[in-house]
């Protein structure tokens, strides 16, 4: 190879570029330029970074603790957890960290609430004379100076005069034995509740609302018609599908309540667009919580409570969402409130539906289940459906011990060759859904469409709508001798909200 050399470039550079004449030229036609005997020296490895790991964000609280409120919570940590049951403690109605004094009612005589009431008026006695006194507190007593110097010493956004506070002295009782047992409850319960937030994607804090509600007790019911572990409404129950009859009540059902409850806080939350309203909505109502929505302008639940002023927005409303978060708190922590507690463990239990209407004394009778079980495993049984001439109806999903499962179908099978199964009314009632026929009703409960017909005193099967409420025959057919068990280990379909 030549190089032609121009006459003004330096000699020295271009016998520089003579000399390695061969080596470009081999790197141009990839030739080795390195004897094959000739190993090439291996380059020093390089550390290289590799691409950075990002550690993704902890997911966001769904049930975070709002602006104000926790005092509040840390109040029904103490209600929960510090105070017994036979202590009121007396405090603000609206400042629940401004605790005035605690009565004991075991130390109150034969009239503890008679000591209540006169504790709370010298409470309210000393509050307006430091009202009237505000300005010259050489002239107060020393009660009425102490409770003076406690309303200074609040923030300036919670400061208000004394007047304002004697109207709202309120006596709330303790809790604590009661949370305890709720607590070693709850663990009937709570795979049961977890199965079914999990299925509709739901947060599984969820599950402690019942704490809130009804002390994880299914037969629990409030003097305003609640009933059941979520303690639902007759109206919320029989709109998210749940039957209410003599015999059945469903919203003592802790599966079928369960669901129910699931898809009244998820439609909560459709509208509102946060957990913390949609909780607080379960207890208030929707329409009233978007009223105090509307009307703030806020969907701060901390603001809502200090500026929606309502009649219909009391203490249960204002304080159901900061009492669930003490709750979820209790539970998180169970062993620093409650070291000493075992939570009692789920029942091993499946479903066994009756193929006809069957009484309980004649399950009593030739499966010897005692009423004791039946009832614990069958909150939705009213005591009526345990009467002689009372028949559970057929298609019932009766909740059994595990091991009861063969008992009760061989009995089953002895009931049917002794006696003759005739139609009756069983109190059972069913709410015809939009797109529901006769048809369906009645492979649902396993009878037949003439008997549907028959009971209701329809002529026509096509003739039915929407919203309509139906009973439910405790029998389709008229039976005899013969195996006619029909057992099903899964639980029974939640119903469609």
């Amino acid at each position: 190879m030549t190089i032609l050399s121009p006459p003004h470039f330096p000699k020295k550079i271009i016998r520089h570029v003579r000399r390695l004449a061969p080596v470009l030229a081999a790197a141009i036609l990839f030739v080795p330029v390195f004897p094959a005997s000739v190993t090439r020296p291996p380059l020093p490895a390089r550390r290289v970074a590799g691409p950075f790991s990002i550690s993704p964000l902890p997911p966001a609280d769904p049930f975070p603790v709002p602006r104000g409120m926790h005092s509040m919570v840390n109040f029904w940590i103490r209600i929960f957890t510090e105070f017994s049951t036979h202590e009121v403690i007396l405090h603000d109605e609206y400042y629940l960290g401004l605790i005035y004094g605690v009565v004991d009612l075991s130390k109150s005589g034969a009239f503890p609430w008679k000591a209540v009431s006169q504790e709370k008026n010298r409470i309210i006695s000393l509050l307006e004379e430091a009202g009237r006194g505000w300005d010259a507190p050489e002239t107060l007593s020393p009660g009425a100076r102490q409770l003076r110097r406690r309303l200074r010493d609040l923030d300036e956004d919670r400061r208000f005069p004394p007047r304002k506070a004697a109207e709202r002295v309120h006596a709330q009782l303790g809790q604590r034995e009661s949370i305890r047992k709720a607590v070693q409850w709850s663990g009937q319960y709570l795979p049961l509740i977890h199965a079914v937030l999990d299925g509709m994607r739901m947060p599984r804090d969820i599950a402690v609302l019942p704490l809130v509600e009804s002390a994880f007790n299914p037969f629990a019911s409030s003097p305003d018609g609640a009933a059941g572990l979520w303690q639902l409404m007759p109206a919320a129950a029989r709109q998210r599908g749940l039957s209410i009859g003599t015999l059945v009540d469903e919203r003592r059902d802790p599966l079928l309540a369960t669901g129910a409850a699931a898809r009244h806080l998820l439609h909560n939350h459709s509208v509102l667009g946060s957990w913390p309203l949609a909780v607080t909505a379960y207890n208030t109502g929707l329409q009233r919580t978007v009223t105090a929505v509307k009307t703030v302008g806020s969907r701060d639940l901390g603001e809502l409570i200090r500026e929606f002023d309502h009649h219909r927005f009391d203490y249960a409303s204002r304080n159901f969402y900061a009492e669930f978060l003490a709750a979820r708190i209790i539970f998180a922590r169970r062993e620093r409130f409650f070291p000493d507690l075992v939570p009692d463990p789920a029942p091993v239990a499946t479903y066994f539906r009756l193929p006809r209407p069957t009484a309980y004394k004649d399950l009593a009778r030739y499966a010897g289940l005692r009423i004791r079980d039946v009832r614990h495993l069958n909150p939705a049984l009213l005591p009526e459906s345990y009467a002689p001439d009372q028949f559970l109806p057929a298609g019932y999903p009766l909740r059994i011990q595990r091991l009861w499962k063969d008992r009760l179908g061989n009995a089953l099978d002895v009931l049917a060759g002794e006696k003759k199964w005739v139609v009756k009314k069983s109190g059972y009632f069913h709410r015809i859904k939009p797109g529901e026929t006769l048809s369906c009703i009645a492979r649902r409960y396993q009878v037949s469409v003439a008997d549907l017909l028959e009971i209701n005193g329809l002529t026509d099967a096509a003739r039915i709508r929407a919203g309509l409420r139906i009973e439910i025959p405790e029998s389709g057919a008229v039976g005899g001798g013969g195996r006619t068990r029909a057992a099903h280990d899964a639980p029974p379909p939640l119903p469609e909200g």
